[in-house]
């Protein structure tokens, strides 16, 4: 007795199988090679970043950058000068522009998240990131709130007050 289980199943049935399964593997193909291009990309804006930060700055050693976007597309440099001075770098992916500003003297992220935290306990923290806002340094908060509505805070980046708060109410589920 064979107990081959596709010998009496209807020649339409494999065709679909088999049809699925090419989709399957080509849909997988396409998707990681979008995102490597799309990681690729990310990468040579960064190197890019990262060589005009050091030729116009005085930053010597770049620790990290992140994406950020308040006003403006841009680019937050981390990184530290020839005499390990702490620096900080908003980095315009539009017009080009730099402004630089001593990290020594800022408010860490994590004293931002405490602040966020302590002023509402059952908010899940989303992002933390310094950005521009108006041409100054903020730190911008992004948190959902228990009542699904999303927050975007904008706190002083040497003092912590707080300069804006945009407030995304959820109002169909």
């Amino acid at each position: 007795m064979n107990h081959h289980i596709l010998k009496d199943t209807p020649r339409w049935v494999k065709w679909t199988i088999a049809i699925v399964l090419i989709l399957f593997i080509i849909s997988a193909i396409y998707l990681t090679w979008v995102y490597n291009e799309a990681m690729a990309i990310k990468e040579t804006d960064f190197d890019k970043t990262k060589n005009r930060v050091m030729k116009q700055t005085d930053i010597h050693t770049i620790d990290h950058i992140e994406n950020a976007t308040a006003e403006k597309q841009m680019h937050t440099v981390f990184g530290k000068t020839n005499k390990g001075k702490e620096k900080m770098a908003f980095v315009s992916l539009k017009d080009k522009k730099i402004k630089v500003i001593d990290a020594t003297s800022i408010i860490k992220r994590e004293e931002i998240q405490s602040i966020v935290q302590n002023d509402c306990s059952s908010c899940k923290v989303i992002k933390i990131t310094p950005v521009l806002l108006e041409s100054k340094p903020v730190w911008e908060a992004t948190y959902k709130k228990s009542n699904q509505s999303y927050v975007f805070e904008y706190f002083d980046i040497y003092d912590a007050s707080i300069k804006e708060r945009f407030q995304l109410k959820q109002n169909f589920e």
